[in-house]
């Protein structure tokens, strides 16, 4: 009996950077494997390139059988954005925070971004009498947190998501202020926060397990970086990310030095948290912070969000690679990410935007996904120039459409600091 389309396995892990790791199977470490909440069959292209032989021939039907060469897998991911499920709070950590991510998604989010970030909460001090736009934290907490980091402020029983314009001693600047000030002595969340790297960072790879029922349909694919990567933020859904991928080898189970094809399918052992709802979000937008203010950003009624992250990676070719392919490297283009947003035509919105594509003005766009400490997702694109302003349909009234493109941000000289996208879960 042919096995339902439903039950597969897919397992993911990060291959360290470097020309001697890359795109070299790891089963002799299967443990560093991590199980990926995938949506639908997960079906892997599986090309062997079959190269003409064109060498001449003496009868007229004769032909020269075409040699095997590359074999270069593709496959496209559908996943949810999920967290750990486990809040980032005080003392969530015994010792160092990791360097690396110890869950699936966030595997894959930083071997495609490059940069990831996380730390320890904390919890706002009480006698420090903060305000929307000044957060103090416990003595000592501030080092825990960074200028284009993220944090989650307790604003009446919920969790307000802000990236950081700056940090000094034990207070924290939002670029947005909270809606009020924070509750006294409330949790404030950390999160871990997947951000874009400069070039000479060391480029890494990922690495999968796609299994079936039918353990000869067992393959490896190795060398796996993004060719593409979307956001799905539709409202009352579960919040959804795309990625596809494409590879520098693949190999079937028997060709591993230790195939896990012997046995039945195993359960998944899952490292996320449950997906993140699109429920109880907010769309923040308006001018970017000037110097050390906090912007005053507007939370809009947005009936359509789309944020598109322009993220590919480039083949190195070099003849001694595997498969001619000896690492992949960012595509850095001028447009790391762009924006649409579809808002409500009120209170003269069309000229203001109008005056700020024209002016050039810088804007910024901070997206939150559910409010819940362990279950929260925030993107944010701090420095945008509004490229298109249009006349649209929202929600049945007249509307305005938004186009916008991504720019360096500038509230610190680091990475994170200077990263045109934060992708952050709290």
């Amino acid at each position: 009996m042919a096995s339902p389309l439903r039950i597969h396995r897919m397992r993911v892990a990060q291959e360290a950077a470097g020309a001697a790791n890359f795109a070299q199977e790891l089963s002799g470490s299967i443990g560093s494997f991590l199980d990926v909440q995938h949506k639908g069959p997960a079906f892997a292209s599986l090309p062997r390139e079959m190269l003409a032989n064109e060498a001449l021939v003496q009868r007229h039907f004769q032909t020269r059988l075409s040699v095997p060469g590359a074999k270069m897998p593709e496959i496209s991911i559908d996943t949810y954005m999920t967290p750990t499920g486990a809040a980032l709070i005080d003392n969530v950590y015994t010792g160092s925070p990791p360097s690396d991510p110890t869950f699936a998604l966030g595997v894959i989010l930083q071997t495609i971004l490059g940069g990831y970030l996380t730390e320890e909460g904390s919890t706002e001090d009480a006698v420090a009498a903060s305000t929307p736009s000044e957060i103090t934290v416990a003595t000592g907490h501030g080092t825990r947190f960074v200028a284009g980091g993220v944090a989650g402020f307790t604003v009446g029983g919920a969790v307000q998501a802000r990236q950081l314009l700056d940090v000094t001693g034990d207070v924290l600047k939002p670029t947005m202020a909270l809606s009020a000030a924070p509750t006294d002595a409330g949790i404030v969340y950390n999160a871990h926060n997947f951000y874009l790297r400069s070039l000479g960072a060391a480029t890494k790879a990922l690495q999968l397990i796609v299994e079936s029922e039918d353990r000869d349909d067992l393959h490896w694919l190795l060398g796996l970086q993004a060719q593409s990567l979307s956001l799905d933020f539709s409202l009352r859904q579960l919040v959804g990310l795309a990625l596809q991928l494409k590879g520098a080898d693949w190999l079937q189970d028997d060709s591993v030095g230790s195939p896990l094809g012997g046995g039945a399918l195993a359960a998944g052992t899952l490292t996320d948290g449950d997906p993140i709802p699109a429920l109880d979000g907010e769309c923040l937008f308006g001018p970017a912070p000037t110097g050390a203010a906090a912007a005053t950003l507007a939370s809009v009624d947005a009936s359509a969000v789309a944020i598109s992250p322009q993220i590919s990676h480039r083949e190195v070719s070099a003849p001694g690679g595997v498969n001619g392919v000896r690492r992949w490297e960012l595509d850095i283009k001028p447009e790391m990410a762009t924006c649409e947003l579809t808002l409500p035509s009120e209170s003269g919105i069309i000229k203001t935007l109008e005056t700020a594509r024209d002016a050039k003005t810088a804007y910024m766009l901070a997206y939150q996904q559910n409010n819940v400490g362990g279950s929260t997702a925030f993107v944010t694109l701090p420095r945008l120039q509004i490229t298109d302003v249009q006349p649209s349909d929202s929600s049945g009234t007249r509307g305005v459409k938004v186009s916008a493109r991504a720019l360096e941000n500038d509230v610190a000289t680091t990475d994170i600091g200077r990263s045109p996208m934060v992708i952050s879960l709290l």
